[in-house]
């Protein structure tokens, strides 16, 4: 469910660059805060989170979310800023209008900043979704490595290993074969 989430909200991440580009002014005014947001310890904010939403799925999600957000939003807003705007202008001039000129030049321009983003953001969402069930889960990878631990099984805790990296391999061919 972790992973499910982060997939939804990486389509914020991607999304509001491309809304961001739409006004500068906008964009001078929202950066600092985004900027400013990536500096809060993401792990710290759990107790919180547990607080106000439970042991449950959800701060898990919120985790997985903050962990991975910026770096495909920066990612992708760093693709949107290196779009040639040349590009930009003759699509217009041919008469594109703004969703085509996003979809057909700009996002096309910016896909391999958006999937280094995503092989760079898909481990940390793995790894923060296993921490996220090392403090408030009983049940998959995370809770696992943690139990295992807890009774100082080294293999079962090099099993869970094994098997978190495995499933970050099998993500990132997964965004392979989608790029």
């Amino acid at each position: 469910k972790a992973l499910a989430a982060w997939m939804t909200w990486k389509c914020a991440g991607a999304g509001l660059p491309f809304l961001l580009r739409l006004s500068p002014s906008f964009t001078a005014a929202l950066e600092p805060y985004i900027f400013w947001s990536q500096g809060i310890p993401k792990y710290a904010l759990a107790p919180w989170l547990i607080l106000w939403f439970g042991i449950g799925e959800l701060p898990k999600v919120i985790i997985v979310i903050a962990m991975s957000f910026y770096v495909i939003f920066y990612n992708t807003f760093a693709g949107v800023k290196a779009v040639d705007f040349r590009l930009v202008n003759m699509a217009r001039v041919i008469g594109a209008s703004e969703k085509v000129v996003a979809r057909e030049v700009i996002w096309k321009s910016l896909q391999p900043f958006f999937y280094a983003g995503m092989k760079i953001a898909m481990p940390h969402a793995v790894g923060a979704c296993i921490v996220g069930e090392f403090l408030v889960s009983t049940e998959g990878v995370g809770y696992y490595i943690e139990h295992a631990r807890e009774l100082s099984d080294t293999v079962g805790v090099f099993a869970g290993i094994v098997v978190a990296t495995g499933l970050v391999l099998a993500i990132n061919a997964l965004v392979n074969w989608m790029e």
